[in-house]
């Protein structure tokens, strides 16, 4: 049976009703709170069952007067959620059938329970990408059983020097430490981006959702780390090491501290990625297992236009 499918522009959506429809497993629901799309992507419009019980936001740009569906900054899945936490493959399709003719190019990440198989629509391109999941339901010993050998020798390491845990900084520090490293090497992180960053560290400290834990060293922060928490999910957000963490494995301290602090209550830590083989081995290391969520893209633009976006 068909689902009955609602196009809502943004001042259309029932923002109470949305939050409260969203489901609490960890599929990346945090990223479809409405105040958390409402920072990454102020217009967004959204597609609804007749009862908010199947949600699927709609996050937007215009461009040379064409609407697109692009994923926003520091938003690593979304689709379609369901309050029930359960989704079909065809649910899947009917929703993104349903997306309105008017946004004319599609390039977004649906999330880990959307599935969604290739051929589904003419022209639909779809990637699979990775991100790793670490069950924080045993407490931290069982946990710690299934951390890699290379890691417990780093945590070793980083516990022999003079490096201080701490949860007193702010989204402006971590910003600067990042910006004077690896930031330094991505040109796709600009003052635009770290502005989105800091209104959602700033809204989400403020919903009591955002904890951030650092190093110090000699007074100085060396590494430090963003996550945010919808309760069950928690999500490894911003990071940034200066060379003397890096040197002395800080950024494992980081996240074994948040781990010991947040472990033995139904959840899970995501730490968002990495299709990068290094990353991947290194959140591997905790006991994380890989989970499969899907890139899509479909080009509805007209043929020369079609060329051009190639």
């Amino acid at each position: 049976m068909s689902t009955h499918i609602r196009y809502l522009t943004h001042d259309e959506i029932d923002k109470a009703k949305w939050d409260l429809s969203l489901p609490t497993g960890g599929n990346g629901a945090i990223y479809a709170q409405s105040w958390y799309l409402d920072i990454v992507s102020p217009h967004w419009d959204a597609l609804v069952s007749e009862d908010y019980s199947l949600l699927m936001p709609l996050t937007w740009r215009k461009k040379y007067g064409v609407k697109y569906l692009y994923q926003p900054p520091f938003t690593q899945q979304l689709g379609l959620y369901s309050s029930s936490g359960k989704i079909t493959s065809s649910q899947v399709k009917e929703f993104i059938g349903a997306i309105p003719a008017s946004f004319r190019y599609l390039d977004i990440f649906i999330n880990s329970k959307n599935q969604l198989a290739q051929g589904s629509f003419p022209g639909l391109k779809i990637k699979p990408r990775l991100t790793h999941h670490l069950s924080m339901e045993q407490d931290y010993t069982r946990i710690r059983k299934d951390y890699s050998t290379n890691l417990s020798r780093n945590l070793k390491k980083a516990s022999a020097n003079e490096f201080k845990v701490i949860q007193d900084f702010r989204i402006d520090e971590l910003i600067s430490l990042f910006r004077k490293n690896r930031g330094q090497r991505i040109s796709t992180m600009g003052s635009k981006e770290f502005n989105v960053l800091r209104q959602l560290a700033e809204t989400a400290f403020r919903k009591k959702a955002a904890f951030f834990y650092g190093i110090q060293q000699q007074g100085k922060l060396v590494a430090g780390a963003l996550f945010l928490s919808s309760g069950y999910e928690h999500v490894f957000l911003f990071s940034a090491t200066g060379p003397e963490g890096k040197k002395n494995g800080a950024m494992s301290l980081v996240i074994d501290r948040f781990i010991q602090d947040h472990c033995t209550k139904p959840g899970v830590l995501d730490f968002e990625g990495s299709m990068d083989k290094n990353l991947s081995r290194f959140y591997k290391s905790f006991g994380a297992d890989e989970i499969v969520y899907l890139h899509i893209q479909l080009n509805r633009l007209p043929g020369l236009v079609r060329w051009l976006k190639k």
